[in-house]
């Protein structure tokens, strides 16, 4: 017999057919096995939650659910260990600022009174200057291992937190540079000023950094030295 085209299928045709379709019982997608094995794993009190789960119920049955519950709630949790890594982060700033001190009366033999006088020098530069305390110390330090004394360390620190600011360097960075250019032109720390004013704008007028600029100069700061070159015509020729 010839095929007949079929008819349309109105909205309601489609939907009787679907809902004569039983679909499959989950007991038939799952294999019996697994159905067997999680209904023991739950008969014995054995938890199928995720570790995620298992993890909120713990902190929660631990803390409770809130202030309500008489127990601490996750907020007050959070807020306790936050206060808790701020105060560490605070005594260990504080224990390398003792430490740097420390080194530095080592290496400069100074007096208490000494120790006093840079010790309020650097709080005062952590406070008025973008630099912390620790690191206005460290800077003491470099000094203080290239050979300053107390009064010498108090009058190049300023000039060195200026070069490490203009040079975008570290204060260690600008500390080693100073000193170095001081020692080998046989300057002295009053002329810090004038070495990082050198430094400062050779660096910045130039495609040069601080570092470089610094070493360089520390090389042939000596015998430009002797001979009567200036560190000026030096920086302007390196």
């Amino acid at each position: 017999a010839a095929l007949k085209p079929a008819g349309r299928v109105t909205a309601a045709q489609a939907l009787g057919a679907a809902g004569s379709i039983v679909p499959p019982s989950i007991g038939s997608i799952i294999p019996a096995e697994i159905v067997a094995l999680r209904k023991a794993s739950g008969a014995q009190g054995v938890s199928t939650a995720s570790p995620r789960t298992k993890a909120a119920t713990a902190v929660k049955g631990k803390f409770g659910a809130g202030a309500g519950g008489g127990g601490t709630s996750l907020l007050e949790v959070a807020a306790a260990a936050t206060s808790l890594a701020v105060f560490k982060q605070f005594i260990t700033i504080g224990g390398t600022y003792t430490t740097t001190m420390a080194k530095v009366r080592a290496v400069t033999d100074a007096t208490s009174g000494d120790m006093k006088r840079l010790s309020d020098a650097t709080k005062e530069m952590g406070r008025s200057t973008i630099f912390s305390a620790t690191q206005a110390a460290e800077a003491q330090l470099i000094l203080g291992q290239a050979g300053y004394k107390t009064n010498e360390i108090l009058a190049a620190t300023p000039s060195i937190l200026n070069l490490a600011t203009a040079g975008q360097t570290s204060v260690g960075e600008a500390a080693e540079v100073v000193s170095s250019i001081l020692s080998s032109y046989s300057l002295k720390a009053a002329d810090a000023a004038r070495a990082t004013d050198v430094i400062a704008k050779a660096s910045t007028e130039t495609k040069t950094n601080v570092q470089d600029l610094g070493l360089a100069m520390s090389y042939v700061g000596s015998i430009a030295g002797v001979l009567n070159i200036s560190m000026e015509d030096t920086a302007a020729a390196l």
